[in-house]
């Protein structure tokens, strides 16, 4: 529709894969890429985040293992955190806050 938008797009080779997001107030998660249902052409896409002045929109999001960090970035600080970190939830659940920094403006795997 004429004000949807694309945030990311991830390559997804393996259905047991997890995409890890953030959001700009902190809140994050990761759902199983089992989740998203494949999508045709024509096909419109899922929502992996529901906005709202709590969360603050999508400002990252990462095809993330066992093993990986990212680093979360803002205009002031960052902070790496583990992805063992990041809850493990639906794709329709709003996540948690994993930094108490409310600006983040970027998610970097390192």
């Amino acid at each position: 529709n004429e004000e949807d938008e694309v945030i990311i797009g991830l390559p997804i080779t393996n259905d047991k894969d997890c995409i890890g997001i953030i959001a700009a107030t902190g809140y994050g998660k990761k759902v199983l890429a089992s989740e998203f249902p494949i999508q045709g052409r024509g096909g419109k896409g899922v929502f992996i985040l529901k906005t709202t002045p709590a969360t603050g929109d999508l400002t990252g999001a990462r095809i993330l293992t066992q093993d990986d960090n990212v680093l979360l970035i803002s205009k002031t600080s960052s902070i790496c955190v583990s992805s063992e970190e990041f809850p493990l939830s639906s794709r329709i659940a709003i996540g948690n806050i994993m930094t108490s920094n409310r600006n983040i403006t970027s998610m970097i795997k390192i």
